[in-house]
């Protein structure tokens, strides 16, 4: 009797065993069936892994002119610098407003204060009047200008100028007399340079030259001519307000009624006061 108990408890061990692992076979069968799920994935390309570097501070945001380029736009006037022609840097923060020569300006610039009212002084070379009756001699010169920087690299401006000059007369040597010359001409300035602390520019203009004199009878005479002023100056910036100037000037005139044509030639120094401009900028 107890030999059948044990050996039916030995059954029921056995199949409850074989009942157990039935589902783990059953289970794994499929999966050993099937293809792998996971295959081998290749590494992506070391292009793709490192990223490009960015210049995020870069220290210019031009370039220095190469030994082929010269400073007034480049080898056929088409260079890196040609920009300065584009009359579009009118901003005082411009990244543009300089090329890099005359001690470019940080922390200021001349476009702060556009506007510049100029006294100015000098000699001017006045040429005969009328050959071989009316002869002039050298002569002091001065006058005022109002102008405005519309660009880093442009400029416009009004000028009025004074001289007295002293009359010789070939055909009366005792007797000699005065002229008085009035010039009132509108100008064009280019700077090169742009917003730089030296600032050398050239300008051309055209406007009227008025003539007061005495000719070889004694009678006054009044002659008014078109001048067109053309030459080369430089500015240099001494403080946010002031500025030193000098120039040297063809005051060519035309010949009129009675006056011939003349190269009137003068060298100048003044100052500039500077003004205006927008209130972000004023201040500095």
């Amino acid at each position: 009797m107890g030999r059948k108990l044990s050996h039916g408890f030995s059954m029921l061990l056995t199949l409850g065993v074989m009942a157990c692992g039935a589902p783990l076979v059953i289970a794994q069968e499929p999966l050993s069936a099937q293809a792998p799920i996971l295959e081998e994935i290749e590494p992506l390309p070391k292009s793709i892994l490192e990223a490009e570097t960015i210049d995020v501070d870069p220290k210019r945001t031009y370039e220095e002119p190469g030994t082929t380029e010269n400073w007034f736009g480049g080898k056929h006037g088409h260079g890196q610098f040609a920009h300065r022609f584009d009359l579009v840097h009118s901003h005082p923060d411009d990244p543009s407003r300089h090329i890099g020569f005359g001690q470019p300006l940080t922390g200021m610039s001349w476009r702060n204060r556009p506007i510049h009212a100029d006294v100015f002084a000098g000699a001017i070379m006045l040429q005969n009047l009328v050959p071989g009756e009316v002869e002039q001699e050298g002569s002091f010169f001065d006058g005022v200008r109002l102008g405005y920087d519309f660009d880093h690299y442009w400029g416009a401006e009004v000028r009025l100028g004074f001289a007295e000059g002293r009359l010789t007369y070939p055909t009366n040597a005792s007797f000699s007399g005065k002229s008085q010359l009035i010039i009132l001409d509108y100008n064009v300035q280019f700077y090169p340079w742009g917003d730089a602390a030296w600032r050398p520019y050239a300008t051309l203009g055209l406007g009227a030259a008025m003539f007061q004199y005495e000719d070889a009878l004694g009678r006054d005479r009044g002659q008014a001519q078109v001048s067109m002023p053309f030459g080369l100056g430089l500015k240099y910036f001494v403080h946010k307000r002031l500025a030193l100037r000098f120039e040297l000037l063809d005051n060519m005139t035309l010949g009129g009624t009675d006056a011939m044509s003349a190269s009137n030639f003068s060298v100048t120094g003044g100052f500039e006061y500077r003004f205006g401009g927008s209130a972000p900028g004023y201040y500095r």
